[in-house]
């Protein structure tokens, strides 16, 4: 049963990332099929992950309250309603808010999948296949606008749509029919304001938590950073083509691959806070080389992208960690501690995001600098808030 469970969170974690992946192929052609601008067809996306964000404020307090299997079932069942709707919408403008509501149902797969596998495993083995989790993700990245293209062009517009129907009904008949509760402390007093208030009130009062909270966004601000500078600075200014680029691009999802295998090969045997650490140090390499690099040899690809692999590898390393570390934190009341993380992580990332779109990069220096600031950032916060309260700790014991 533990595996199958297992086997099943790793399907739910990529419920979102997949919904957010497999239909960008499809947006050209919206486009044109509601005779709307592309720029009104891509708020759809900015939408689907505002939704994501705001819907793990909800569903960790829901899932501490009543628990993993209740609270699956109804945002599954919400997921494929909205992911039906949206074959039958009558303009972009429906689609734009459709997608806010999809997104909102699919932080559920998102937030419980963490939550099944903190509560079936122990803590080392818990990081370790939080690792395995993230490795899936970056396949499901990979993959799903293949298939999304795939879709569109052999079997039509609403192909990709029906393939997002399909997975949410899957999911959903296996919550219904299958799967079993697997929290072992599900509350027993009503939801309330005060309640959900004080849950997330301790999460502040708590050092070590925020280190974990704050360490992931402001590291990973360089690769969101990136993502979105990275076609006018590879492709303009550099010269690469479109498939050049698309190759490059899924050459730095192998990297993070590599770091978050490498949680899933040592967690057990090796503390998360010093996996947490070995990924700092890899970003503030993979920044300062950057910045060297442009400083000495502006915009050569090798000094662009070999510092990426770097920082890609450190945030697989950290990534998963942070995951498992903040939710044992809180072992009563996990969705709160998960939910709230990644509605951080989401929100760092649409800012900063927004911050790089309103610059003009014709050079890797100031995504270098960038990269080298937050990397400091996060780790002076990291130490300052979550080491040095766990040596404190052991100190006082």
């Amino acid at each position: 049963m533990k595996s199958s469970t297992l086997a099943f969170s790793l399907l739910l974690a990529v419920l979102c990332p997949i919904g957010a992946a497999i239909y960008t192929p499809s947006m050209p052609e919206l486009a044109c099929y509601y005779n709307a601008s592309p720029k009104l067809i891509q708020h759809s996306v900015t939408s689907y992950f505002l939704g994501w964000g705001l819907g793990y404020l909800f569903y960790g307090p829901a899932t501490d309250r009543y628990g993993r299997r209740p609270v699956l079932i109804s945002g599954l069942s919400l997921y494929t309603f909205f992911s039906l709707t949206l074959l039958v919408l009558p303009s972009a403008e429906a689609l734009v808010a459709m997608r806010a509501l999809q997104g909102a149902a699919a932080a559920v797969g998102s937030i419980i999948s963490v939550l099944i596998i903190t509560d079936v495993c122990e803590k080392s083995v818990a990081t370790k296949q939080i690792g395995l989790r993230s490795s899936t993700l970056v396949a499901s990245s990979i993959i799903s606008p293949v298939v999304g293209a795939f879709a569109l062009t052999n079997l039509g517009l609403q192909a990709p749509l029906l393939i997002l129907v399909a997975f949410g009904s899957a999911l959903l008949a296996y919550s219904v029919f299958v799967f079993d509760e697997t929290s072992k402390s599900v509350g027993s007093e009503p939801l309330t304001f005060d309640k959900v208030s004080a849950s997330y009130g301790a999460l502040f009062k708590n050092r070590k938590y925020l280190g974990y909270l704050f360490v992931r966004p402001l590291l990973n601000g360089s690769v969101s950073a990136f993502q979105v500078i990275a076609p006018f600075l590879l492709i303009v200014h550099i010269g690469l083509s479109p498939e050049q680029f698309s190759l490059v691009i899924m050459s730095t999802a192998v990297a993070y691959f590599a770091g978050s295998q490498i949680v899933y090969c040592f967690a057990e045997r090796i503390d998360g806070d010093t996996l947490l650490s070995w990924g700092i140090v890899a970003c503030a390499l993979g920044a300062g080389s950057m910045t060297a690099s442009a400083l000495l040899i502006n915009n050569a690809i090798w000094g662009i992208m070999v510092p990426m692999y770097l920082i890609n590898f450190g945030i697989g390393l950290i990534a998963p960690t942070t995951a498992a570390k903040a939710i044992q934190i809180f072992p009563k009341s996990g969705g709160v501690a998960s939910g709230f993380r990644e509605f951080v992580l989401l929100t760092m990332t649409g800012a900063i995001t927004f911050g790089v779109t309103q610059f003009d990069f014709t050079s890797a220096l100031p995504l270098g600098v960038f990269a080298f600031c937050s990397t400091m950032l996060g780790s002076v916060l990291f130490w300052r808030l979550t080491l040095r309260e766990s040596h404190l700790q052991v100190r006082n014991t």
